[in-house]
């Protein structure tokens, strides 16, 4: 029976590592084409509606940042991606310097494609977002590699490979 669970605790393990990789590479790659495409995007007047930094609401050390703005290409459009590649930071402190950078009132160039105007940024070269996001997709495969690895690798001790009482 003890086989039988940590069987079950390595395939579950795999399968989280496997699902993560596949979930974070499929961000990444997203924001990777977003990146390539926005840089021939052409460009608007924008103002910063808002720029807020604060606590998720589960209370845990993560944090919610929210930076809204509208521009004009034409008609008047509202957006709330600062950066085509991506949302996720690497510290608190990075994002509350991108919030700071972008003070309510303050005036911007907003990047957005001009087929789709709802697809929009205000910067469309930082790659950090898309970078993270390879870091877990990264970690990820390593642990889907590594637990059968170390499964493989470890010993029963003497004694419990014979048969279970019964």
């Amino acid at each position: 029976m003890q086989k039988l669970w940590k069987l079950t605790q390595l395939i579950v393990g795999v399968c989280c590592g496997l699902y993560a990789a596949y979930r974070f590479s499929a961000r990444a790659l997203e924001h990777e084409r977003l990146l390539a495409a926005a840089k021939d995007w052409p460009s608007a007047n924008g103002t910063i509606l808002e720029s807020t930094l604060g606590e998720a609401p589960d209370k845990k050390k993560s944090a919610r940042m929210r930076i809204r703005y509208e521009f004009w290409p034409g008609e008047k459009l509202e957006g709330d991606t600062p950066r085509c590649g991506g949302n996720m930071f690497w510290s608190r402190g990075d994002m509350a310097a991108l919030v700071a950078r972008h003070q309510p009132g303050r005036e911007v160039r907003v990047y957005y494609d001009p087929v789709q105007r709802t697809r929009n940024c205000l910067d469309r070269k930082d790659r950090s977002g898309a970078n993270v996001e390879w870091l877990f997709a990264g970690v990820g495969a390593l642990v889907a590699i590594v637990l059968p690895w170390l499964a493989l690798r470890h010993k029963e001790p003497e004694g419990e490979s014979a048969a279970e009482p019964a």
